[in-house]
């Protein structure tokens, strides 16, 4: 027999149910109140979000890629000191110049490359002692012979008498050149007076050595030295003052190779040639000049050219300016240097954003690539959108931005 099915809660009438909801405790009503309440609210945070961004954010971007096109030129321009300003830089093809100048100066040591043979004797003072009862004259060149194992001479340089019981100093000369004879101070005997009783009794004493005995080669100025010594000085100088113009001038100004003035102002040496020694010191003094001019002036002259050369709306590139310049002559007597000037640029066409967002406003944004890439001077578009459920241009022109990206 089958089973029977009873329900677990019988049918219920539709009245019956509302009793049965509104007869729930109190605490279970204020629940699905405030869950209500929060449903409604998430719902309205959403659509003001959406309207916000629809209405007050959105916006669409235009990025426009333009076609470009380089320019080659190459025109012959003069550097003019007498040129003070920069009107009719291309009718005239004259920029201004400037004048830098400096002076260097220094003194350097040198060697001498010179060699001389010399002989040279010793020479000092000698002090008399004569303890005889009787006064003793000695003649010029008389020999006082010092207590060595080589028997060293030397001898007196005038005649004098020294006095009985009495003292006399003299200046004494080696008899031979050399460094041997360069002795300490010491006791000398008179080989004159040997044989004589006085021989014991008179003598002479050196307080200080004897100085100045030489013989071999010695270094000397020669007159090559003093010309290498000034052609060495002098181009060092000349190269510490071109690379301080170098420096002056810097990146705001051009130099040109060759285009310095040198001179040399004074030149002198601590010694002449002949001298003995072996080094001298030689001075000298340089100035020098240079014809340059401003790397604006160049740059502005070009694109000066360019622009006469180009259709109306069209655009140099930023930092495309490209050039090369060789000196053709340089006189700088009168300031003025004739150069010639490759340069090249890569230009553009502009487009009006005011008309571009006129003309877009309100088309899809399909429409709009398609309208953008028929343009002739147009490469590349690329549209974007945000939000991004937005599909046309909107009517707004502050909401429409356009770019132009040039490569």
């Amino acid at each position: 027999m089958p089973k029977k099915i009873i329900d677990i809660f019988p049918p219920t009438s539709t009245k019956a149910l509302k009793e049965r909801i509104f007869s729930l405790p109190r605490k279970s009503k204020k629940f699905w109140g405030f869950k209500k309440k929060i449903i409604i609210i998430i719902f309205l945070v959403l659509i003001s979000t959406i309207s916000l961004l629809h209405f007050v954010f959105s916006e669409v971007r235009i990025e426009i890629w333009p076609k470009t096109e380089v320019l080659d030129f190459e025109e012959k321009i003069i550097a003019d000191l007498e040129k003070k300003n920069l009107d009719d830089l291309v009718s005239s093809k004259t920029i201004p110049a400037q004048v830098f100048e400096t002076e260097k100066a220094a003194s350097q040591e040198f060697p001498s490359s010179g060699k001389i043979s010399k002989e040279e004797k010793a020479k000092g003072k000698i002090k008399i002692f004569n303890n005889y009862n009787l006064s003793q004259t000695l003649a010029i060149n008389t020999r006082f012979q010092a207590p060595s194992e080589k028997v060293l001479y030397f001898r007196s340089t005038k005649a004098v008498t020294v006095p009985a019981k009495g003292t006399l100093e003299i200046d004494v000369v080696a008899d031979r050149a050399g460094e041997e004879y360069n002795i300490e101070p010491s006791t000398f005997s008179i080989p004159g007076l040997a044989g004589f009783p006085q021989y014991y009794s008179i003598y002479g004493k050196s307080s200080a050595p004897m100085k100045g005995g030489f013989k071999g080669e010695i270094p000397k100025v020669e007159k090559e030295d003093l010309e290498r010594a000034k052609n060495v000085l002098v181009e060092k100088l000349f190269s510490e003052a071109r690379e301080s113009l170098k420096s002056k001038a810097a990146s705001e100004f051009i130099l040109l190779e060759g285009v310095n003035k040198e001179e040399v102002l004074d030149t002198s040496s601590s010694l002449e040639a002949g001298a003995e020694s072996q080094s001298f010191i030689f001075q000298a003094k340089v100035k020098s000049q240079a014809l340059v001019f401003k790397k604006d002036d160049l740059e502005n002259f070009a694109k000066e050219f360019i622009m006469t050369k180009i259709e109306g709306g069209k655009k140099i590139k930023e930092n495309s300016l490209k050039t090369d310049y060789s000196p053709e002559s340089i006189n700088l007597n009168i300031g003025k240097i004739i150069f010639n000037l490759k340069f090249s640029a890569k230009t553009y066409t502009d487009f009006d954003a005011s008309s571009l967002k006129g003309l877009l406003k309100k088309k899809s944004l399909e429409e709009a690539k398609v309208i953008l890439t028929d343009q002739d001077q147009v490469k590349k578009v690329d549209i974007t959108s945000w939000p991004p459920w937005i599909k046309k241009v909107p009517n707004n022109p502050e909401k429409i931005k356009i770019k132009l990206t040039i490569d």
